[in-house]
Protein backbone atom coordinates (compact mmCIF):
# COMPACT_ATOMS: atom_id res chain seq x y z
CA UNK A 1 0.00 0.00 0.00
CA UNK A 2 2.94 2.19 0.58
CA UNK A 3 4.27 1.67 -3.02
CA UNK A 4 0.89 3.16 -4.43
CA UNK A 5 0.87 5.81 -2.50
CA UNK A 6 4.29 6.84 -3.13
CA UNK A 7 3.63 6.51 -6.73
CA UNK A 8 0.59 8.56 -6.41
CA UNK A 9 2.88 11.41 -4.59
CA UNK A 10 5.90 10.84 -7.33
CA UNK A 11 3.71 11.12 -10.20
CA UNK A 12 1.54 14.46 -8.89
CA UNK A 13 4.61 16.18 -8.19
CA UNK A 14 6.33 15.37 -11.96
CA UNK A 15 2.93 16.27 -13.55
CA UNK A 16 2.64 19.45 -11.81
CA UNK A 17 6.55 20.47 -12.19
CA UNK A 18 5.92 19.57 -15.93
CA UNK A 19 2.62 21.47 -16.28
CA UNK A 20 4.10 24.45 -14.33
CA UNK A 21 7.66 24.32 -16.82
CA UNK A 22 5.29 24.07 -19.71
CA UNK A 23 3.14 26.68 -18.12
CA UNK A 24 6.51 29.08 -17.93
CA UNK A 25 7.37 28.61 -21.55
CA UNK A 26 3.97 29.42 -22.53
CA UNK A 27 5.07 32.85 -20.36
CA UNK A 28 8.23 33.44 -22.39
CA UNK A 29 6.44 32.36 -25.27
CA UNK A 30 4.53 35.94 -24.95
CA UNK A 31 6.74 38.24 -22.74
CA UNK A 32 10.07 37.81 -23.25
CA UNK A 33 11.84 40.47 -24.75
CA UNK A 34 14.50 38.62 -27.54
CA UNK A 35 12.91 37.27 -30.13
CA UNK A 36 14.63 34.06 -30.62
CA UNK A 37 13.97 33.18 -26.51
CA UNK A 38 10.20 34.11 -27.71
CA UNK A 39 10.35 31.31 -30.99
CA UNK A 40 12.07 28.77 -29.01
CA UNK A 41 9.40 28.96 -26.41
CA UNK A 42 7.02 28.89 -28.29
CA UNK A 43 8.37 25.61 -30.34
CA UNK A 44 9.03 23.94 -27.04
CA UNK A 45 4.87 24.38 -25.89
CA UNK A 46 4.12 24.10 -28.95
CA UNK A 47 5.51 20.29 -28.33
CA UNK A 48 4.96 20.07 -24.74
CA UNK A 49 1.05 20.75 -24.80
CA UNK A 50 -0.48 17.83 -26.20
CA UNK A 51 2.33 15.52 -23.89
CA UNK A 52 1.04 17.09 -21.17
CA UNK A 53 -3.23 17.32 -21.29
CA UNK A 54 -2.43 13.68 -21.99
CA UNK A 55 0.09 12.41 -19.65
CA UNK A 56 -1.74 14.64 -16.72
CA UNK A 57 -5.07 12.84 -18.11
CA UNK A 58 -4.01 9.75 -18.34
CA UNK A 59 -1.87 9.63 -15.08
CA UNK A 60 -4.76 11.42 -12.94
CA UNK A 61 -7.05 8.62 -13.82
CA UNK A 62 -4.58 5.72 -12.75
CA UNK A 63 -3.62 8.15 -9.62
CA UNK A 64 -7.43 7.91 -8.92
CA UNK A 65 -7.66 4.11 -9.80
CA UNK A 66 -4.61 3.33 -7.42
CA UNK A 67 -5.91 5.40 -4.71
CA UNK A 68 -9.37 3.30 -4.69
CA UNK A 69 -7.38 0.06 -4.78
CA UNK A 70 -5.68 1.90 -1.67
CA UNK A 71 -9.28 2.16 0.05
CA UNK A 72 -10.54 -1.31 -0.38
CA UNK A 73 -11.14 -1.63 -4.29
CA UNK A 74 -14.67 -1.38 -6.28
CA UNK A 75 -17.76 -1.77 -4.46
CA UNK A 76 -16.14 -1.40 -0.93
CA UNK A 77 -15.53 2.54 -0.76
CA UNK A 78 -19.28 3.69 -2.23
CA UNK A 79 -19.19 6.21 0.59
CA UNK A 80 -15.49 7.88 -0.83
CA UNK A 81 -16.44 10.42 -3.67
CA UNK A 82 -13.04 8.90 -5.31
CA UNK A 83 -15.45 5.69 -6.56
CA UNK A 84 -17.54 8.31 -8.27
CA UNK A 85 -14.63 9.78 -9.82
CA UNK A 86 -12.80 6.74 -11.36
CA UNK A 87 -16.14 5.04 -12.61
CA UNK A 88 -17.54 8.79 -13.67
CA UNK A 89 -14.28 9.22 -15.97
CA UNK A 90 -14.93 6.17 -17.89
Amino acid sequence: MRCMLMRQKVLNEGMRALALFTGHQLNLSVAHPDKSTRASADDLVQLLTPVVKAFLTDEGYNNANWGQQVLGGSGFTQDWPLEQLVFNSL
